[in-house]
């Protein structure tokens, strides 16, 4: 199984990984898992790298992902194609485009947002 990290739960698992649940730990650590992030993730904490609003920079996430052994995901026609038809309870265009990714590559989406977690039916609760 495929799984794409939403933003927060990425930095959880390597700056504040009590903050992820047991059950989602074991889930992701499993030899059939593989986990991802999105490079949409890594330009939206990159901007808040910028702005002075986030600690750790691309380098430092690029270091984190190599670490925890997760896979980056480019962004690709066919999501921005699906971020058309995904109906999600935000407006931030990384959480949808998080979404048409998820939806395009089959994966399962990995959040703590309610938001998401209540409209986005291929989803689990990271806090679990």
């Amino acid at each position: 199984m495929r799984y794409l990290l939403d933003s927060h739960i990425f930095v959880w698992l390597f700056a504040r990984p009590s903050l992820v649940g047991d059950k989602t730990k074991s889930t992701l650590a499993m030899s059939d898992s593989e986990a991802y992030v999105s490079l949409a993730t890594l330009w939206e904490l990159e901007l808040k790298f910028t702005e002075g609003r986030f600690a750790y920079s691309a380098k430092d996430l690029q270091n984190a992902m190599l670490d925890l052994g997760v896979y980056d995901l480019n962004i690709s026609k066919d999501h921005i194609l699906a971020s058309s038809l995904t109906k999600i309870a935000h407006t931030d265009p990384f959480d949808l485009m998080l979404c048409a990714q998820a939806t395009a590559e089959d994966m399962v989406l990995v959040t703590a947002d309610q938001k998401l977690l209540d409209t986005y039916p291929n989803s689990i609760d990271a806090r679990l």
